[in-house]
């Protein structure tokens, strides 16, 4: 009972402390350099967005190079079963 109020005193302390600062005033430091709140949001959602794409990238390259292999393979394969339906009409 005791630890359950402390613990809805400490969330109601932190909530009100959360809230008396507008986003307005907030900054990120990113180590040299001290940007507003919406400016290290857009940063930061910038540099996830980039990394994805890098993996994007980097899957669909690794993809090619190992689907080249297969699209020979699976041509031959086509290739082979028009010839059969080929013959199979033409008898």
């Amino acid at each position: 009972m005791f630890l359950e109020s402390a613990g809805n005193v400490l969330v109601q302390v932190m909530v009100e402390e959360a809230s008396s600062v507008p986003l307005e005033k907030k900054k990120f430091n990113f180590g040299f350099f001290k940007v507003s709140f919406y400016t290290g949001c857009l940063l930061i959602s910038l540099c996830v967005c980039v990394a994805l794409a890098g993996i994007v990238f980097a899957v669909m390259r690794n993809n090619k190079k190992s689907g080249g292999e297969h699209t020979d393979s699976d041509s031959d394969e086509t290739k082979a079963s028009k010839k059969n339906i080929h013959a199979f009409y033409m008898n």
